[in-house]
């Protein structure tokens, strides 16, 4: 009897009750072998994370290779981005395909490598191809950045070459974002080079074909990971453009008077660049904001009268874009007092806007400081440099070398403290900064 009625429970136990909810035996809960398991592609951080250990390590190639090439460079200082762009190509589409097997060294520490869509590595030709869209936005920086080395502030053209480096940035920025975007936000975290090349970065011993893991999302996700990649590409690129073109505006007076002064102290072979006056604001605004220490509880202004006067050199700066020779160019600055006409003709144009604006704006700062502000003396430097852009500074050590200084003891501004102001008040935004 005990045994029939075991049987019997142990039947009506495979079947649930009335409606599905009856006394049966509970549904088995889940285990690890249900749940589905991680995507076999690698995610936006591991693969930026791979690419800052490849660019260390380009870096560390480049302070070998640069100043055993240093000479070269500088009498051919335009090769230097070319020989740049093709080492950095040479080591990704090299590691990228059959030799180095998908894996930079920053992809190798970590674990992921490139493989095809058909699951094997990457040919040489889609290797190739695969870099070449990858850095393309670099290629096109840094063509802007040549053609703009090229129309030195004071050339007629250098407006025309804005504009033109604007068309080739503001696409190079849009295809930039939508690259690690499209990496960030769809669910296959594809770039543009991949999408373009078939191919995607496989985590290290996944459990999952990419083939599977594709099948398995739904279409909706691309489509929303689309959109939000072209809306970002397009707002941030439109964003580049307007600041670009707003400090274009700010700077046509700087770029008049460069142009104008070129036209009475030119140095052939040489470009200048004058003292940036917003930037000097902002120095000023540091050392007003400096806190001052009152010195046996006395005002500073009255019985320290350093203290209560900021004092700030003006610099204009003579460089030339590869070798200089040092004995040719002190032979021209003295025979043409190069260093004094260019000091004097700052000081005799004092009233343009480029120097007037700057001017009001001193004069605003030490009203509302209650300090003096001096901007003397006037220092001319001659230097010797190799193209010197953010990314070339990104990608390797860079050369800048003072040939010579001059320094004129003239002011150029001295504006005394009003009187009735106080001394050392509270912090204050610089004039420029409420525009």
């Amino acid at each position: 009897m005990s045994e029939q009625r075991i049987d019997i429970q142990k039947e009506l136990g495979s079947h649930r009750g009335l409606f599905g909810m009856g006394g049966g035996q509970s549904s088995p809960e889940p285990t690890e072998s249900d749940t589905p398991p991680p995507p076999p592609v690698a995610g936006f951080w591991l693969r930026a994370l791979a690419f800052v250990i490849d660019g260390i390590a380009l870096f560390f190639l480049a302070t070998l290779w640069r100043p055993a090439m240093l000479e070269f460079f500088l009498a051919h200082p335009l090769w230097l981005y070319p020989v740049h762009i093709l080492i950095n190509l040479a080591y990704f589409t090299i590691l990228a395909g059959p030799v180095g097997g998908g894996r930079s060294l920053g992809k190798r520490i970590l674990g992921i490598e490139i493989r095809s869509l058909t699951d094997g590595p990457l040919s040489g030709k889609q290797a190739l191809t695969r870099t070449l869209i990858q850095w393309a936005p670099v290629i096109l920086f840094m063509t802007a950045d040549n053609l703009l080395s090229a129309h030195a502030p004071q050339s007629p053209g250098q407006p025309t070459a804005f504009w033109i480096t604007m068309l080739i940035t503001i696409p190079g920025m849009g295809l930039f974002v939508a690259n690690a975007a499209a990496v960030a936000l769809r669910p296959d975290k594809r770039g543009l080079h991949d999408l373009l090349t078939q191919t995607y970065v496989e985590k290290k011993n996944s459990e999952q074909t990419i083939s599977d893991y594709l099948a398995d999302l739904p279409p909706t996700a691309f489509s929303r990971a689309n959109t939000a990649v072209a809306v970002l590409a397009l707002v941030i690129s439109t964003l580049l453009a307007y600041q670009n073109v707003s400090a274009e505006r700010f700077r046509a007076p700087h770029r008049q008077f460069i142009q104008a002064f070129w036209e009475e102290n030119a140095l052939d072979g040489f470009t200048v660049f004058l003292a940036d006056p917003v930037q000097m604001e902002y120095y000023i605004q540091s050392q007003i904001n400096a806190p001052v220490p009152a010195l046996n509880n006395e005002p500073a202004a009255e019985t320290h009268p350093a203290t209560d006067t900021i004092t700030l050199p003006y610099h204009m700066y003579y460089v030339r874009t590869g070798a200089v020779d040092t004995a040719e160019l002190a032979k021209t600055i003295e025979e043409d007092n190069l260093s004094t006409r260019a000091a004097q003709y700052i000081l005799d144009h004092k009233e343009q806007a480029y120097l007037a604006d700057f001017e009001s704006a001193l004069r605003d700062l030490s009203e509302k400081s209650g300090r003096s502000i001096n901007i003397a003396p006037i220092e001319t430097f001659y230097i010797e440099t190799l193209p010197q852009t953010l990314i070339l500074r990104l990608m390797g050590p860079f050369h800048s070398k003072e040939i010579r200084k001059d320094r004129i003891d003239k002011p150029l501004f001295v504006i005394q403290r009003p009187p009735h102001t106080e001394p050392y008040p509270e912090q204050l935004q610089s004039p420029r900064s409420s525009e």
